[in-house]
Order: C-alpha cells, then structure tokens, then sequence
C-alpha cells in the first residue's frame, strides 16, 4: 500500500526519515526529490553545484542522447516497514528524459543515486530547484530485519564497475563534504528518533501517536492534575478533620472513600503516563 501525502506527515521519523523534508515537496502519493549533484559519467564534468550560490536556481542541461549521474539533495531513511520506488516526474519524461527506477530496500540509508536520460534528439533543461523524481513509499505487510543488498549510498559506489574511478571519487567526495554540515546533524537526530520510536512497544507508540495528533493532550493532562488534586483534598478533608463526616457534602464522600481512592488511582496512573510522553518529547528535542 503506498502511503499518500496525508499518510507521509504522519509517518514522518516514525517509520521514515526524509532531510531535508518540505512539506511543499510532497505530492498526492509521494515526496519529490530534488538535486544535489550532477555530472557526466563519461566526462566526470561536474554540472552541478559547481560554483554557484547557496539556493541559486540554475538550469542544467542534458545533453541529447547523453546521460547525466544525480545524487539527490535529500537524504533519506527507511525502516523494515517501509520500501520505496522512484520515477520520473511527468513534466520531465514528458520532455523524453528517461530516469532508471529503482527500490529502495528497507533500512536503506542516505542519498539515492540517480541516472538521467535524454532520449529524444534536443538538449533538455532542468531547473536545479524543481522536483526531478518521485520516491513513492509503500508500507509492508509484514516488517523485515534484512537490511537489503548493499544499503547506504557509499556502499554503492564500492563497485568499481558501477561508475568511473573519476566519477566514484567526486561522488565521494561530495557526500563527504555534507557530514559534518547542520543538515547531516539534522539527519542523523532524526534517524536516532526513529530507530528509538520503533523499538518502543506498540502501546508507547500508540501513546506517543496520541499525543503528537491529538489537541486535546495538554488539556487532558492539566484535567487529569486538577482531578487528582481534588480528589486527594476530599479525602484529606474526610479523614483529618475531626466530625467532618457529619457534614451532609463531606458525608457522602466518606461512605465514598473508596471509590475516590480508586479514582484517585487512575488520574495519579494517568499523570505517570502523561509525565513519560513529557520525558519522551524532551528526549526528542535533544
């Protein structure tokens, strides 16, 4: 079952990670993946970033007949519960770019690597700030442990026969450049998080769900507080203050005891519950 954009939000470091995620970038039934390296696989020319500017739009030509190698600015992260497609966007292959599609196994781990190419008999344009593929993520039935064939991005580039020593090593050289950037910190908190998220038992994550979707969790927490207050005052009142229970109000409550001590109970059992979501998200947040 693929997940669609509404699913995408919800699922996001719970079973996948995305960095950089814009919410801009997702599409009915996936999130589309934009550039971060390109270059000629037969010339080892880098055509991008090269020298330009932070967040420059440039155009990129693909040469006619001619294949171009893109490493995608996104890095990404699956769990065993998660596979992922990629294809062509429609306004590219409309225009006779061809991009191979590939799976993304489970417990995949960092960019894709991406070959462009240009089928028709022009050079073809693309906008270096344009969605250039989509990745499509489908959920499994049944989670896996495999972590897949060759699962992380530099890995890929071990086989020599895959690209150029040229190509390999610029590649290389360029995923190097990003590990110690604020993006790959980002990336790597968020892989953390989901690994943690997905070794809780079903009913913490059911809990942390309820509290990451639902509005009503800070007003339900503050009630269950104030409850719990009242119902320990009540019972304080009923048992400390010498002929209180003659009082027609506080009479009722102590022939009422116990059911308020069991009340009393649940709300302190929901406070605890509400207090490990509270630890969990500071736990996120660091």
């Amino acid at each position: 079952m693929a997940l669609s954009d509404i699913d995408l939000k919800k699922q996001r470091q719970k079973r996948f990670v995305i960095e950089p995620w814009k919410k801009e970038q997702c599409s009915p039934v996936g999130y589309d993946l934009r550039m971060g390296f390109i270059i000629d696989p037969e010339s080892a020319e880098e055509l991008y970033p090269r020298d330009f500017k932070k967040n420059e739009i440039v155009e990129i030509t693909i040469k006619a007949h001619k294949s171009v190698v893109v490493v995608t600015q996104e890095r990404v992260y699956l769990t065993g519960s998660i596979i992922g497609t990629v294809h062509a966007r429609s306004g590219i292959s409309a225009k006779g770019v061809l991009v191979n599609s590939v799976t993304v196994d489970p417990h995949w781990n960092g960019r894709l690597i991406l070959t462009f190419c240009n089928s028709s008999n022009q050079d073809i344009t693309i906008q270096s700030d344009k969605g250039m593929a989509t990745l499509i993520l489908h959920s499994v039935e049944t989670e896996t442990d495999h972590s897949g064939h060759k699962s992380e991005t530099k890995q890929l580039l071990q086989d020599r026969s895959r690209y150029s020593s040229d190509v390999s090593t610029k590649i290389l050289t360029y995923l190097n450049e990003y590990e110690s950037t604020d993006g790959e910190k980002r990336y790597q908190a968020a892989r953390s998080l989901t690994k943690k998220y997905r070794e809780k038992s079903i009913i913490e994550r059911r809990l942390i769900t309820l509290k990451r979707e639902t509005e009503w969790y800070e007003l339900a927490k503050n009630y269950s507080l104030y409850t719990l207050i009242f119902f320990v005052i009540l019972l304080l009142v009923a048992m400390l203050i010498p002929g209180a229970s003659t009082l027609p109000f506080l009479n009722s409550i102590d022939k009422n005891s116990e059911f308020l001590s069991v009340m009393a109970a649940i709300t302190a059992v929901l406070l605890s519950i509400f207090n490990k979501l509270d630890a969990n998200g500071k736990n996120e947040k660091t």
